[in-house]
């Protein structure tokens, strides 16, 4: 049973503010979330078959030559078939994501992010491999929670799929709007391919990215996070985990969680910590090559 976009924001009990034409900005500058859509109208549905861009997924295989579908090496028939196992035909939404900073900045890069590039918005690429991309829609809401507003309208969708419809579909359990290849429970999409991002440019002499870290108060002081600011995360990974950070010339590992709309944070230990600016400062956080280099100075 197809589900509207006004279903799934009344799922995560949001109103939405607004739709724009895929390519032109989001008038907000608020976190929340947003569905693209084949419909204008946000209780609009409507049966659109899958139309592949052959075009689109040949710049794909040039950027990513290793990119394989079942461990075989992928060409433009093989990319496109699989991915059109993933389309369900009655669905206006395609895909769903979140912000916690800036709407206005985050479909911006969502934008114009190239198929095969691992980032700034590197999730939702397959829709990019259709050839009707300029016809969609992208409806918006502002949320106090983006990441549960995204997972209710995630679990929402799941439970509008019939049986029958996910029969049709290559991963029968794991069901998400076409392009979201994680669920609602964050599991990934078993789909099979492989290699689909680009191997990161050798960046070690380019300019780096500079950002901020929230300023330090005596409470910071005392713990071992950094807090890093929502107009500071994008140049983060969108999910927790491990990355690489330079402190007073020194590689070490820490821990980044995103936390939502909230404040990120960087586990650069209270040694550190202890040794910051003073009370007020703000934490200079330069990015190149997907290290972080913090300069207490």
């Amino acid at each position: 049973m197809p589900v509207s976009v006004q279903q799934l924001f009344a799922a995560a009990g949001l109103e939405r503010q607004g739709v724009v034409r895929w390519g032109e900005p989001v008038p907000t500058n608020q976190p929340g979330v947003y569905c693209v859509s084949t419909s204008e109208d946000p209780e609009g549905q409507r049966l659109t078959p899958f139309l592949p861009s052959a075009a689109r997924l040949a710049g794909l295989l040039e950027a990513c030559p290793r990119l394989s579908v079942d461990g075989e090496p992928a060409n433009v028939a093989t990319l496109a078939h699989r991915l059109s196992r993933f389309w369900l035909d009655a669905e206006p939404v395609l895909y769903v994501g979140q912000t916690g900073s800036s709407l206005r900045l985050r479909v911006g890069q969502y934008y114009g992010t190239p198929m095969g590039a691992s980032r700034p918005h590197a999730g939702g690429w397959w829709l990019k491999s259709i050839a009707n991309l300029d016809a969609l829609y992208l409806h918006f809401a502002p949320s106090e929670d983006p990441v549960r507003a995204e997972r209710e309208m995630l679990k929402s969708f799941a439970s509008h799929v019939t049986d029958d419809d996910a029969a049709s579909l290559f991963d029968q359990e794991r069901i998400a709007p076409f392009a979201n290849v994680r669920v609602a429970s964050g599991e990934l999409k078993h789909h099979g391919l492989l290699h689909y991002a680009a191997e990161p440019a050798d960046e070690s002499t380019s300019t780096p990215v500079v950002v901020w870290s929230q300023p330090v108060t005596d409470k910071d002081r005392l713990r071992s996070n950094l807090r890093i600011p929502s107009a500071s995360k994008y140049v983060f990974p969108e999910e927790p985990g491990m990355v690489t950070l330079v402190i007073d010339g020194e590689e070490r590992r820490v821990q980044w969680r995103p936390n939502g709309t909230r404040s990120g944070t960087l586990g650069v230990g209270k040694k550190v910590m202890a040794t910051l600016l003073e009370r007020g400062e703000r934490i200079r956080i330069e990015v190149r090559g997907g290290v972080f280099a913090l300069f207490r100075k």
